[in-house]
């Protein structure tokens, strides 16, 4: 008898608890809650340091082809989380949709095995390296470079190469302290913070930006907005897009979109070997942790040795992987899955 009492006192406690718990979850304001789940992956790598040394030597025992390098005290000692925070940017509930669609596939030209914007004539349309900084700012500046080179092809496409291709630098700053456009109730851009490529090219819709020139790159303004508009005679322009779109089909239809119109913004997946990338065809490994996800600039693609590849410019400066840049797999790390454009407007066009 006692023990079955002692059983049943167990339960009623369990139940009461049960209980308790739904009550409290039912007085937390739903953002908080979501809020928490987003910053769980953060917490869960807080106490890892990371170790080039050692990610490097395990990288070797495996069958890999590309080349590693040590970053030395640019990364090492420095937490996963805290890695994550600095050098990447895209927030953690951004989760990737479907990219397949087999009736685009069916009506897609065929493009070439190998294209790179880099190596065309309308090569000085393309921007060089940026370095993010400590900034969890690459849904900003992916967006943002990417535009910018989108600009200038739209550009020499429109005037027909009647005058010379220029490249005005736009600003990423802009977007990164400005940008506080939101998806649902709590999926909103948060400056270093993080944000989404999809709501920084939103961004170019409904605001706009201004050039590189009337707002530099300077992180001790990025909670600073309305920022002071630049002075004459430097022009404060506004810039703006139409036409934002996720690339849906594929490593196809990227293709063919970045072929006719220009670089795009992809988000993919990072883990900890990536982080010691020094050049060649980067593939997971299976070594490291997951650091969370990033955006990068797509501004060609390849094949070598019958692997298809994405040619790539990072935002961690030119001191980083081959100069700046380096080339991934096809369908490595969710890189198709969440992929993102926008139509830049010329001047005296209705942009709507």
């Amino acid at each position: 008898m006692r023990c079955v009492g002692k059983k049943n006192e167990i339960i009623f406690s369990f139940q009461q608890v049960r209980r308790d718990v739904k009550t409290i979850m039912l007085q937390v304001p739903f953002h908080l809650l979501l809020s928490v789940l987003v910053l769980c992956p953060l917490l869960a790598l807080s106490d890892v340091l990371f170790d080039s040394q050692d990610t490097i030597a395990r990288l070797r025992l495996q069958n890999i082809t590309w080349k590693q390098r040590n970053y030395g005290e640019r990364f090492n000692g420095m937490s996963l989380s805290e890695l994550s925070a600095t050098y990447l940017g895209v927030m953690d509930d951004a989760t990737p949709k479907a990219s397949s669609s087999s009736s685009l596939l069916s009506i897609l030209p065929a493009t070439n095995t190998s294209f790179d914007w880099r190596n065309t004539s309308l090569a000085v349309c393309i921007g060089k390296i940026v370095n993010q900084g400590k900034c969890g700012s690459c849904w900003a500046v992916s967006a943002v470079e990417s535009m910018a080179d989108r600009l200038c092809i739209r550009k020499s496409q429109h005037n027909s190469f009647t005058t010379a291709p220029r490249r005005i630098a736009l600003s990423s700053l802009d977007v990164i302290a400005c940008d506080k456009l939101c998806e649902g109730l709590v999926k909103c851009c948060r400056g270093c913070t993080g944000g989404y490529p999809k709501l920084a090219f939103t961004f170019f819709e409904h605001t706009g930006v201004v050039s590189e020139m009337c707002m530099p790159y300077n992180l001790s303004r990025s909670l600073l907005c309305p920022l002071p508009r630049c002075q004459k005679p430097i022009d404060d322009h506004i810039f703006k897009a139409k036409n934002t779109k996720q690339i849906l089909g594929g490593a196809p239809a990227m293709r063919h979109e970045i072929t006719t119109n220009g670089p795009v913004s992809a988000t993919f997946t990072v883990y900890e070997d990536f982080m010691t990338y020094s050049s060649g065809i980067y593939k997971y490994s299976g070594v490291g942790k997951r650091l969370g996800l990033h955006a990068v600039k797509v501004v060609g693609f390849g094949i070598s040795n019958g692997t298809m590849f994405w040619r790539c410019q990072n935002s961690w400066g030119e001191s980083w992987g081959m100069n700046g840049s380096f080339n991934i797999a096809e369908e490595e790390c969710g890189f198709e899955e969440s992929v993102f454009t926008a139509t830049p407007c010329l001047d005296g066009e209705i942009c709507i």
